[in-house]
């Protein structure tokens, strides 16, 4: 029978882990973190938004229109939208999910407004109402007054303080 050698003692220590373990335990390492910023990013919530006020963005979406480039129909729908978001942002109004005639309907809720700012709004929203069902192309010097009265509109809306109340004509 052979002679059974005994094993031999090394002054050299094992790895405790090999190279390729140690890639491994970087990319979980990488993984867990990109994964923890995808969750702390989407706890953060939506973005913030500019400190661009409710009037300057109304007043931007008015000047980007274009009578010459759009229908009557279309143009005229445009201008009843940023009207409505507009008194929608300042006021937290329903405007924008409501028909005119809807609109129109609720005096108690216009009644906030002054009496010259709600008649002017009633007016506006009837000339666009007129424009949106029954276009008129070839009328585009009306879109473009449409547009000047929608820029007055917004002007003279964003005026209104809520705060404090508004004077209305009383009935005798």
């Amino acid at each position: 029978m052979p002679e059974i050698n005994d094993i031999i003692e090394t002054s050299d220590s094992s790895p405790l882990l090999w190279w390729w373990q140690w890639a491994l335990i970087a990319i979980g390492v990488c993984l867990v973190l990109y994964l923890l910023s995808i969750l702390l990013k989407r706890k953060q919530g939506p973005p913030r938004l500019s400190k661009t006020s409710n009037l300057d963005l109304a007043l931007q979406q008015l000047a980007g229109l274009d009578s010459s480039k759009n229908d009557s129909n279309r143009l005229a729908v445009q201008l009843s939208l940023i009207v409505r978001q507009f008194i929608q942002r300042k006021f937290g109004d329903p405007a924008l999910f409501e028909t005119e005639e809807e609109f129109h309907a609720r005096s108690t809720e216009l009644e906030r407004f002054s009496a010259e700012a709600t008649e002017q709004l009633k007016h506006y929203l009837t000339a666009v109402a007129d424009h949106k069902y029954a276009p008129n192309p070839n009328h585009p010097a009306a879109l473009e007054s449409l547009i000047e009265k929608a820029e007055l509109l917004v002007r003279n809306l964003d005026t209104i303080d809520l705060s404090v109340p508004q004077e209305t004509p009383q009935a005798s």
